[in-house]
């Protein structure tokens, strides 16, 4: 597969994330970015846990593909609860979904991320890489009630690693934006990527987390990094045959 090819299907994993309201005239509305991925064999949602903050996990509208009629339906949710509360290493969202729901069709052409057990190998070469960030920024996304049009705009925006931020889990990026945006906001909840360039040895396009916040006035961008992520996906995995709940905390250790 060639850069351009990756990168499309990269593109095509990030989804933007919209709701049901129950409101008549006013059914949908647009919230934040999303990712697909894969792990274990099974497909999972991901976004910041703010994006959704205290709304019901059920009304979540998260569309396969750009063609898809039919969003993805939940079969289970995590909400994680890692002993810090309110901090960012709990500041996600594991969304089960059941693919026995997609078409053959949408089966076939679905992107999914797939979380590897080197991709945490990302921190050797932070410095030198280049990061970038796949998401859905609430200026380009809204709902068009008179003309029942939604409009979703993905970005890609260029960055540069800088530091961990508040903790060795998340960390900063300096952000280029191109596209003059008046607010980060909807870009929450997007998958953060590195591009390693190594001599002698093929590039390496990384998962590294999710983007959680920033601002356009200080070009900055925090996120979480992805072995907050697999922590708690294989937990979900482990807590297949033993759940307690649909949407009930899942404990989380990063030691």
């Amino acid at each position: 597969m060639s850069a351009t090819e990756e990168l499309s299907a990269l593109r095509a994993c990030v989804r933007p994330v919209m709701f049901e309201t129950g409101i008549p005239g006013y059914p949908y509305a647009t919230a934040g970015s999303a990712f697909l991925l894969a792990y274990q064999a099974r497909v999972f949602v991901l976004t910041a846990k703010h994006v959704v903050s205290d709304y019901p996990v059920e009304r979540l509208l998260v569309f396969p593909s750009e063609q898809s009629r039919t969003p993805l339906r939940i079969s289970d949710y995590y909400r994680i609860d890692a002993g810090n509360s309110g901090e960012d290493v709990e500041d996600f969202l594991v969304i089960e979904t059941d693919v026995g729901s997609l078409t053959p069709e949408e089966r076939k052409s679905r992107h999914l991320i797939h979380l590897t057990p080197s991709a945490d190998a990302w921190h050797e070469w932070k410095f030198t890489a280049q990061f970038f960030l796949i998401g859905y920024p609430s200026p380009k996304s809204h709902v068009d009630y008179e003309r029942s049009v939604i409009h979703t705009g993905q970005v890609l925006m260029v960055g540069r690693y800088v530091t961990p931020f508040a903790s060795p889990l998340c960390h900063e990026l300096l952000v280029e934006d191109p596209h003059s945006l008046s607010t980060f906001s909807g870009l929450s909840g997007c998958p953060v990527f590195s591009l390693s360039e190594r001599l002698a040895l093929p590039s390496d396009l990384t998962l590294c987390g999710m983007a959680l916040r920033g601002t356009p006035a200080s070009k900055k961008v925090h996120f979480l990094e992805s072995a907050v992520l697999r922590a708690a996906l294989e937990r979900a995995v482990r807590r297949r045959n033993t759940r307690r709940g649909v949407g009930t905390p899942m404990i989380v250790s990063f030691c």
